[in-house]
């Protein structure tokens, strides 16, 4: 069970970005925040079980990214991945194995400056960017073909 003071912080967070804070969104936002990789709608609906259906969910984590609390990540996949914004400026950038899927978060984004060079270059606004690394993982680069 999280301590006190931690489930205060994520109520403090949703009131600090005009959000109505109630048990479903504590309960989404504690377990993003216990993992270290993005997560999609599916594995959140069924970590939280019963506990909330799918539509809610999905709605809470529209409202969470709208609002800067959530960054959102398409993958190969082609579901969207959701993971805690980092705090401060910028975003995070995933490697992902083709194979397993597996995702390691590799740091905050150092190519913002680049949004504000395109948007001087081809005067558009609201620039941003997304960055997908792919490649096989060390455990599946070693794994024994089948079938081979």
């Amino acid at each position: 069970m999280p301590a006190r003071q931690d489930i205060g912080d994520l109520e403090s967070l949703l009131r600090k970005k005009g959000l109505k804070v109630t048990t479903t969104r504590v309960n989404i936002l504690r377990l993003l925040k216990t993992k270290h990789t993005p997560q999609c709608l599916e594995t959140i609906a069924h970590a939280l079980g019963a506990k909330c259906d799918q539509a809610t969910i999905y709605r809470n984590l529209r409202d969470f990214h709208r609002t800067g609390i959530l960054e959102a990540h398409v993958f190969g996949d082609k579901k969207t991945w959701y993971a805690l914004a980092p705090h401060g400026n910028g975003h995070s950038h995933y490697l992902r194995c083709i194979s397993c899927n597996r995702t390691i978060d590799i740091g905050n984004c150092d190519w913002n400056f680049l949004n504000s060079e395109v948007e001087k270059t081809y005067k558009f606004k609201n620039v941003a960017h997304q960055l997908e690394f792919t490649g096989l993982c060390p455990r599946c680069h070693k794994a024994p073909k089948s079938g081979h």
